[in-house]
């Protein structure tokens, strides 16, 4: 689910995946995130923490940017699951959703090269 003061942002960039002939900042490499990062910075809604982030990682070379974006996707998605196994088995849940996190993390497939 998306917050809903971050809509606007995500369907400018849900248009911009979809449908490059009706989002003329495609023409011009590096416009789309541009405005989509002017108006997260922007918000209210936005935390601190990303605010910063994302001001930090505008000057820093995109993947380097990037691969440390997925490894810390990584180890909350990780937290996150533990965090909820810790709480016992859900009804019906099937296998764990921890796992798949865990798994890249220890084999190092979810970190930089």
């Amino acid at each position: 689910m998306v917050p809903a003061q971050h809509v606007q942002a995500v369907e400018l960039l849900l248009r911009a995946l979809t449908d490059a002939a009706r989002v003329p900042q495609l023409s011009h490499p590096g416009k789309v995130h541009q405005v989509i990062q002017a108006r997260l910075i922007a918000s209210p809604g936005t935390s601190f923490e990303l605010r910063r982030r994302l001001e930090v990682d505008a000057s820093r070379d995109p993947v380097d940017a990037l691969n440390d974006a997925e490894t810390l996707r990584l180890l909350a998605r990780l937290r996150l699951n533990e965090a909820m196994e810790s709480l016992g088995p859900v009804p019906g849940a099937g296998v764990s959703p921890g796992r798949p996190a865990r798994d890249a993390l220890l084999t190092g497939s979810g970190c930089r090269p």
